[in-house]
């Protein structure tokens, strides 16, 4: 569809190249058209010619204009969906000039160094270009109740003081679970004592947890508690200034229950924890730390990317500075101490999940030796 497309727009004067102003029958093109057995003013020799440069390409050729595909120029190509906001008339001529709504880049090629082949991707752009794959086929799509209204633009939210601190506490929720989730994982697979877990394959599982544990200096729970203690503060704060009661005592604090969807959240990536104490042998223990890992990486990416916009919309609205609530987006003592002062946290987070997809390539080589007494020819 897409080449009957591109085809049309060339036929039509509208696709790459340079256009000489209005067709005339007089071209070249028009002499060709008429070898063909087309007539030049024939409402359908677009349609015709098409089909002619079909059957080319069914041959084993090209179009006669076709320009040759460098595999050079290629490499630095890209491949983008969009959404036709408006397709016109559906004439051939009118498909140059298409209205489209957006669009969401999937694949772009790495500059080469000259040799015609893209240097292979780290395995953090790989993951990326993974999941604008998987975005772009809907398959990420935010999962709501049955029968509940999308969510709103991000430019109509309210950022109301109740929301983010219900936003706030979901996410410390979560990010608990999933860090104790992980020193559970680490503290099993450590003490295990499965029949053929060898050394050098429970190593590689404790270096792949590490790389999200606490020692990172990512962990992003008591960041979160302390944003909310010092918002319910604030707010304490702002009610006696008011005449009203002052509150609990800043000691008393505990945050507020998570909502429903956080919640089991939460109760799942606890029973990840609980699944590698359970685990009956060395590739059912491996499956439930991937499956913890994945699960820690996407909630890392969404916070130091998309999170970075909620905190410069909040921060606006809600004046979180005023507060001191802004240690889940910006307070980052563990990675200081380890990287120095004003390391990015991002930047941790690539090299640490490029140093996972290291060890996954390791271990890779190293299980794929198991199919050898199998691998044999009939």
């Amino acid at each position: 569809m897409l080449l009957r497309q591109a085809v049309q727009c060339s036929q039509a004067g509208q696709g790459f190249g340079e256009s000489s102003g209005k067709r005339s029958t007089a071209t070249k093109g028009g002499k060709r058209r008429k070898d063909a057995g087309i007539k030049s003013g024939d409402s359908k020799a677009v349609q015709r010619a098409v089909r002619l440069v079909e059957q080319q390409e069914g041959k084993g050729r090209g179009p006669p204009s076709a320009r040759p595909i460098d595999p050079r120029e290629a490499a630095r190509g890209k491949v983008e969906y969009v959404k036709v906001k408006d397709w016109g008339s559906g004439q051939p001529e009118d498909l140059g000039s298409l209205q489209v709504e957006d669009g969401s880049k999937v694949f772009e090629a790495g500059g080469g160094s000259g040799s015609g082949e893209a240097p292979p991707q780290p395995f953090y752009e790989s993951l990326a270009r993974r999941l604008e794959l998987l975005q772009t086929q809907g398959a990420l799509g935010v999962a709501q109740p049955q029968g509940s209204k999308p969510l709103p633009d991000f430019q109509r939210w309210a950022f109301a003081l109740e929301h983010y601190v219900q936003y706030l506490a979901d996410m410390h929720a979560v990010h608990a679970a999933l860090e104790s989730s992980i020193a559970g994982a680490a503290a099993q697979v450590s003490a295990s004592s499965l029949a053929g877990l060898p050394q050098q394959r429970r190593e590689q599982l404790l270096q792949a947890l590490g790389l999200f544990g606490a020692a990172r200096g990512l962990d992003r729970a008591a960041p979160l508690l302390q944003d909310l203690r010092r918002l319910a503060a604030r707010q304490q704060q702002q009610e006696a200034s008011r005449g009203g009661g002052g509150g609990a005592a800043q000691g008393e604090y505990s945050p507020p229950p998570a909502m429903q969807h956080a919640a089991a959240y939460a109760a799942y990536l606890a029973s990840l924890a609980r699944a590698c104490r359970a685990s009956e042998g060395p590739d059912e223990l491996e499956q439930v730390v991937l499956r913890l890992l994945a699960n820690a990486y996407i909630l890392r990416l969404m916070h130091h990317t998309s999170g970075g916009r909620i905190a410069a919309a909040a921060a606006q609205k809600l004046d979180l500075a005023s507060a001191g609530a802004l240690a889940f987006h910006q307070s980052y003592p563990g990675l200081d101490a380890r990287l120095g002062p004003g390391a990015k946290p991002l930047e941790a987070l690539v090299g640490d999940t490029n140093r996972l997809g290291e060890e996954l390539g390791k271990a890779m080589t190293k299980t794929s030796m198991l199919l050898v007494p199998l691998a044999q020819e009939a």
